[in-house]
């Protein structure tokens, strides 16, 4: 059994990991151990492991997994923390992300960007001193890519085939409901989404994504010297997109490409232009000054709003696509120190409260770790066989610092 000061577990690694390691490296420096493992692949790790703090990358169902396993009495006095990665909520997915179980409610301390967060959390019955108003890390990090000077712009735009004097737009879409079976959306439901929003949800995506394959198209054609990357959402594959694509238009103009290749921060700090559908990417970029916008083909439903929408463009037309180059984003005043403060908050947090929720279902937990390592197993000698691809953007070999 090894002993690490801090356990981070992580769901996507694009999304993730350069904030976990950029606050594993402060806790490294301040002497402690860390370990880092991906929920998807590394879970067993989990049976060898005891940690004085685990690290959520989320926190919304005590009885589902992994939050379910850390409800034992082996992790007694372990704190626990959830970072909330996705923070900017709409109608269509409040009641799906608030907290439920007593579990989430008074023992796990939760990270909060603002004090909307904040209140939501409280209405879902987590304890106030369990919360902590420090602001978005990703906003800290995305602004030291841009503070960086120009070497790693041109290394992305040579790698791609872009040339240094194009204009390079970004778009990190959001279309993963356009993809959902309906049996992913009855689990969706099941989850807790409401059902009448969950079928819209798809419908509206879908649509959606037909009128972006036309509005891409267009605005590339319209001038050559203008490349778009196209991200899919991280559930998504290259393939499904490049197989709508070619079903709408045939060819694909060469100034498209579809990449998942380095992170959404660094192709966003490399941007000249950032749009999406409603990724919150596009309000990171308006943060740190970037010109960015929100496709908008089809009025979008008042399930779907948040705050910052109406703060950037809304566009719907190629034509529109000149209001965007004049939009003058407002750079929001960012606390450089971020990610230092939340390594002094978690670091100095109260010594964990006895856990008396109930364990779950031995079963279960073995079906979690059986699978974790297969998926491992198989991506290290298997060439990754039986394992979508979807899956494996979430797979990286698990770092650590365990020796003082």
């Amino acid at each position: 059994m090894k002993y690490v000061d801090f356990l981070f577990l992580i769901e996507h690694d694009d999304r993730e990991s350069n904030t976990v390691k950029e606050l594993c490296k402060s806790l490294e420096d301040k002497g402690y151990t860390y370990q880092m493992l991906s929920i998807e692949f590394h879970s067993h790790y989990l049976l060898f492991l005891k940690a004085g703090c685990v690290i959520f990358p989320y926190s919304i169902d005590s009885s589902r997994w992994p939050l379910s396993y850390f409800t034992g009495k082996r992790f007694k006095h372990t704190k626990f923390v959830s970072l909330n990665w996705e923070q900017l909520l709409s109608d269509a997915n409040k009641a799906f992300k608030a907290p439920k179980g007593e579990f989430i409610q008074q023992y796990i301390n939760h990270l909060c960007w603002s004090d909307d967060f904040q209140s939501f959390l409280l209405s879902s019955g987590v304890k106030k001193k369990n919360t902590r108003v420090i602001g978005n890390p990703n906003h800290a990090i995305l602004l030291g890519y841009m503070r960086q000077k120009d070497l790693e712009k041109v290394n992305l735009r040579k790698i791609s085939g872009i040339p240094d004097s194009a204009e390079l737009v970004f778009f990190p879409m959001n279309y993963g409901w356009a993809f959902s079976s309906d049996k992913l959306i009855k689990k969706k439901i099941e989850m807790g989404y409401d059902k009448n929003i969950a079928w819209d949800y798809r419908d509206y995506s879908l649509a959606c994504l037909y009128k972006f394959v036309f509005f891409s198209r267009d605005i590339a054609n319209a001038d050559k010297n203008r490349y778009l990357v196209i991200r899919p959402h991280p559930s998504i594959s290259i393939e499904q997109y490049i197989d709508v694509f070619t079903s709408k238009i045939g060819k694909i103009p060469d100034n498209i490409i579809f990449s998942k290749d380095y992170s959404v921060r660094e192709w966003i700090s490399s941007a000249d232009i950032v749009g999406s559908s409603w990724s919150t990417s596009v309000w990171d970029s308006a943060a740190v000054g970037k010109k960015a916008f929100l496709f908008t083909p089809l009025p979008r439903p008042s399930w779907l709003e948040t705050y910052w929408n109406s703060l950037v463009p809304n566009i719907s037309k190629p034509k529109d696509f000149a209001l965007v180059e004049q939009f003058d984003s407002q750079e929001l005043v960012i606390q450089t120190d971020m990610i230092e403060r939340i390594a002094h908050w978690i670091i100095n947090l109260p010594e964990g409260n006895p856990v008396q929720c109930s364990t779950i279902v031995p079963f279960r937990t073995c079906f979690y770790f059986v699978r974790s390592f297969f998926r491992c197993f198989s991506v290290e000698f298997l060439n990754s066989s039986f394992i979508r691809k979807g899956l494996l953007r979430d797979y990286f070999r698990f770092s650590s610092r365990t020796n003082k």
